[in-house]
């Protein structure tokens, strides 16, 4: 089918294309439940939902990651570790939170194997790579090992890192708790661009691309931040230097700067806003013990908590009601 990889064909069912159906199922699900209130309909959707995870599992999957596409009419097979696989899960949990498209295990393990077969040390995060074969780039132009006969060249879509791919791979590893595999990216992409200039204009299939605009993921990743409007749902989780940690922070219409720390088994949460102004009816921090005591504030002024619910690895603090950040907001658990 038709998507950004317009020059490297995929034929029948394709991973890339098959986790953003998937992807975009679970958000019409949750929009029919929680916007639409028809469960009817969200039904049917949660139906063909089913089917098409099981077939991508049953058609694709092989054990650390998904083959890049097999045909049932011909019966031939891509297995190419593409980078880009997840792309579709990536939507789902950087960028929003919408949940697991695919199981949670899967992801992991997807992500280990792109990290394993497609960061190329000096290169990057090569788009396409059939481990333990032969590339264009050391050994000029070749055939696919796919039986379609089609021309694996030198320079292809495939054979080349492009970073607004990079950054979304690095940023969904960084969320998924693969630290060090995300940030090894990040500074290949770096590296390569002071190296061979065009800093704030990357090379992928040609110049002047938006997608390296997907460097803003990275942001999002690092912080552990989503914020979901309708129910005024603020998530932070640092994934790094979580017991100090301090960046900007950016909603739509809203930026400012967001303050993590942990001192003496206290987690202080504070964001301070220098443009706009956002709602939060609940905020979830990351579990450290078992909670003690819970104190929010917003613009100064003290906020009653009407429910602090401990899971597994956070902590969902629920205001008694919704209320509208216009300067700062902060959140202090105690653990015991």
């Amino acid at each position: 089918g038709f998507q950004t990889f317009d020059v490297w064909s995929f034929i029948g069912i394709a991973a890339y294309s098959s986790i953003l159906w998937l992807s975009a199922l679970k958000a019409m699900i949750k929009a029919s439940e929680e916007l639409l209130k028809d469960r009817a309909y969200a039904e049917k959707l949660k139906e063909i939902y089913d089917e098409a995870k099981s077939n991508l599992e049953k058609l694709l999957w092989n054990g650390e990651y998904f083959d890049l596409w097999y045909d049932p009419i011909s019966g031939k097979r891509d297995k190419a570790c593409m980078a880009a696989q997840l792309i579709g899960q990536w939507y789902a949990s950087v960028l929003t939170d919408i949940g697991y498209a695919i199981d949670k295990e899967k992801v992991v393990k997807t992500l280990r194997s792109i990290a394993k077969y497609n960061i190329i040390e000096d290169e990057g995060l090569i788009n396409g790579v059939y481990p333990n074969e032969k590339r264009p780039a050391y050994e000029g132009d070749l055939v696919y090992p796919n039986d379609t006969g089609l021309p694996y060249s030198v320079g292809c879509q495939m054979d080349t890192p492009w970073s607004g791919v990079e950054y979304a791979v690095a940023s969904h590893m960084i969320h998924e708790g693969l630290v060090e595999e995300g940030m090894k990216i990040l500074r290949e992409i770096h590296e390569r661009y002071m190296k061979g200039g065009h800093y704030w204009n990357h090379i992928e299939w040609g110049a002047h691309y938006m997608r390296p605009m997907s460097s803003w993921s990275v942001i999002v990743a690092i912080e552990g931040l989503l914020y979901d409007g309708i129910r005024g749902k603020l998530k932070v989780r640092p994934r790094l230097r979580k017991e100090s940690f301090k960046w900007i922070f950016t909603l739509p219409g809203v930026w400012g700067n967001i303050e993590h720390k942990v001192i003496d088994k206290t987690l202080h949460l504070i964001i301070t806003l220098d443009k706009g102004a956002f709602n939060v009816r609940e905020v979830v921090v990351e579990r450290l013990g078992t909670v003690g005591e819970v104190k929010v504030s917003i613009d100064g002024a003290v906020v009653q908590v009407k429910e602090t619910k401990e899971l597994d690895e956070s902590v969902v603090v629920t205001l008694s009601e919704e209320v509208k950040v216009n300067r700062r907001l902060e959140v202090i658990v105690t653990y015991v």
